[in-house]
């Protein structure tokens, strides 16, 4: 998220729900950007102001994710649903 320019919330709880935070650059008390992130290790996050969307691994690998990753990624996405 910091390497996306939107800075991240105060702490990740690995739980599928959706986290609000203020993303830098937003004026104080905006919700702008937003992140999730699964038991597995893998979320995404993104920013509703910028338009941004981008699927990450808790280990900070930045590299595409595996077939078998995308997998376990819908499958935590299914069951957060």
């Amino acid at each position: 998220m910091r390497a996306a320019g939107i800075g991240g919330p105060r702490e990740l709880i690995a739980d599928g729900k959706l986290r609000r935070f203020q993303a830098d650059g937003d004026r104080r008390g905006s919700l702008n950007g937003w992140c999730v992130l699964y038991p597995s290790g893998f979320g995404s996050f993104g920013s509703w102001k910028l338009g941004l969307k981008e699927t990450w691994r808790a280990d900070g690998d930045r590299q595409t994710l595996t077939r078998a990753e995308r997998e376990r990624l819908a499958a935590d996405i299914a069951r957060a649903q």
